[in-house]
């Protein structure tokens, strides 16, 4: 059994380290640019026409590792350059990728736009001189151009600008050398347009000094990696949630099983009475309401005087002060928690209890319960000494998800109830797209899942000791 077990550990660290790559990835892939979500600018585009910004992005980048490479090394055309990631801001990388996609000429790209970006540089330093319409035109058309790359619309583009430096004595004085290297320099993609390199495959390895080593180290650690909203590590911010979505579900798991177990194996007994009619109709009933109607409702009716039913504190975990008791404490917070406790038990007694009823069902029947009975063992004795122990498989397969539920199992009760737990946190780092906080909710469920299946399986050969394991 022992090489068993290490043979799990082995497989379940290879598990944990597909899902941190998988995780990783998804995180990569999110919407938005996450520097910009660290500099509160939401969906806007970084604009290279502020500098402020520009120096801000940077440092932020290099702050919180985003300036490094992605991965321990990168499979790509070779028309792309190996320092791609160093391009700042996002935004500026895609175009620079959908150029390079659509030509392939990487040093006659790269030429066109730092001429663009001198214009650019150029436009606001005259811009603080002089106001002129024309100067506003010429901003506006170069904004459109920087962020364009099909050829239609860049022909036109480049032409506007070289055009709109002609036509004006301002404009030609300032940019008239600029606007001629953007439109030879986009001739010049133009003429030499090179596609054999998107087929062609480079290797890259950038060494172990990249964003996702970081951030495997940063997990290791127990850091969890840093939010990017409170720019502190998420370990921190997940400290003390974890530990109310813990308790919170520990409370509701085992009143659950509590109520579950005694009805179950009542049921089995009673099989086919109105007992076990009633009871069954009962709990297809509760398990089909889904728990945020169950919570909404409970909300509604049993926490306002204004249906007469003011028996609990409606949300959150009560105003408790710092110098308070520890006794103190404990009352006011499991005061609020009695209603979220009781609308997640409803549904797991309802599941637990058809999981027992069928199992208990199904060992009754057997040949050593009838032959118990006939030698007159307690009825009590043959259903808990014999029976339950044998019914236990349905009950042991669940810990497997107890385990993980313990800080994923109340995420809408949470929210429906302002509790402060691991589910509130998670929504409301989604909703502001603070990515590191998301994935390492999602690595710790991970974790306490391959837990939980490794301790599922240890209990089986406890349960029941014919089980052999295959080594």
């Amino acid at each position: 059994m022992l090489q068993y077990i290490i043979k799990r550990l082995l497989l379940s660290i290879f598990t944990l380290w597909v899902i941190s790559l998988i995780a990783f990835g998804i995180s990569k892939l999110s919407a938005g640019d996450p520097v910009d979500i660290i500099l509160n600018k939401g969906n806007e585009e970084g604009s290279l026409q502020d500098r402020i910004y520009l120096i801000s992005y940077k440092a932020t980048a290099q702050k919180f590792g985003l300036d490094k490479p992605t991965f321990y090394f990168s499979i790509s055309p070779k028309a792309y350059p190996d320092t791609l990631y160093r391009i700042y801001p996002q935004n500026k990388r895609v175009t620079l990728r959908r150029w390079v996609a659509q030509y392939g000429n990487w040093p006659n790209v790269s030429t066109f736009i730092q001429n663009c970006e001198d214009l650019e540089n150029n436009i606001q330093k005259v811009s603080r001189l002089h106001r002129s319409d024309s100067l506003i035109q010429l901003r506006n058309t170069y904004s459109l151009l920087k962020t364009r790359y099909k050829k239609d619309d860049t022909d036109v583009l480049v032409s506007k600008v070289v055009r709109q430096i002609k036509n004006d004595s301002l404009l030609k004085a300032n940019f008239f050398d600029q606007g001629q290297k953007i439109n030879t320099s986009y001739q010049s993609i133009i003429k030499n347009k090179d596609k054999k390199g998107l087929y062609l495959p480079s290797f890259n390895w950038y060494g172990f000094d990249n964003q996702y080593h970081n951030w495997l180290k940063s997990m290791w650690s127990g850091e969890l990696g840093i939010s990017y909203n409170e720019q502190r590590p998420v370990s921190k911010k997940l400290n003390e949630a974890i530990w109310i979505t813990i308790q919170m579900n520990l409370m509701a798991i085992s009143l659950a099983f509590i109520i579950a177990i005694p009805i179950g194996i009542h049921s089995a007994r009673k099989r086919g009475k109105s007992f076990d009619k009633y009871t069954n109709l009962l709990l297809f009933f509760l398990y089909s309401i889904p728990t945020f109607w169950i919570a909404t409702m409970a909300l509604i009716f049993l926490t306002t005087a204004e249906y007469g039913m003011d028996f609990f504190p409606s949300m959150g975990l009560g105003n408790v002060s710092r110098n308070a008791s520890g006794w103190e404490q404990f009352t006011t917070r499991i005061e609020h928690l009695i209603l979220p406790v009781l609308c997640i038990a409803v549904g797991s007694v309802a599941f637990i209890a058809r999981q027992v009823r069928g199992s208990m069902q199904e060992v009754l029947q057997q040949d050593y319960i009838r032959t118990a009975r006939a030698k007159g063992l307690s009825e009590g004795r043959v259903i808990w000494r014999h029976a339950f122990r044998n019914a236990l498989f349905p009950l042991i397969t669940l810990v497997a998800n107890i385990i993980p539920a313990l800080i994923t199992g109340s995420i809408v009760i949470e929210r429906i109830f302002n509790i402060p737990g691991m589910g509130f946190v998670t929504i409301e780092a989604i909703f502001k797209r603070d990515w590191p906080v998301v994935y390492a909710v999602l690595m710790i469920g991970a974790i306490l899942t391959v837990l939980g299946i490794l301790l599922t399986d240890i209990l089986y050969a406890l349960a029941d000791p014919r089980i052999k394991f295959k080594k």
